[in-house]
């Protein structure tokens, strides 16, 4: 995955939690790559389904429960926000990252 699909997965993932146009799919396209974010539900609870598509028929699929309060999608929407923006990021007194932009 390139830094422009991550980048779609992170605003994709803060529209599914916060966003007003509440889609239930999301995809793009890169290269021989093709990727979907789908919100899904199942007895266990909502999840977003996040699946890569590669030409020759190959996919993968990873999981991201919701949580309470949605969370799931929250902290791993913040985590992927760290890798991509870090320096939005500073270390403060307990060694711990704080968002302060």
């Amino acid at each position: 995955m390139g830094k422009n699909v991550a980048q779609w997965l992170m605003r994709s993932i803060e529209q599914s939690v916060v966003g007003s146009n509440l889609k239930n799919f999301y995809s793009i396209r890169e290269g021989d790559l093709a990727y979907t974010l789908q919100r899904c539900s199942n007895s266990f609870g909502k999840f977003l389904l996040l699946i890569e598509f590669r030409v020759g028929g190959s996919r993968r699929s990873i999981f991201i429960p919701e949580g309470r309060a949605r969370n799931g999608w929250r902290i791993f929407g913040l985590e992927l926000r760290k890798l991509l923006e870090p320096e939005n990021y500073v270390n403060g007194g307990s060694g711990s990252l704080k968002f302060f932009a």
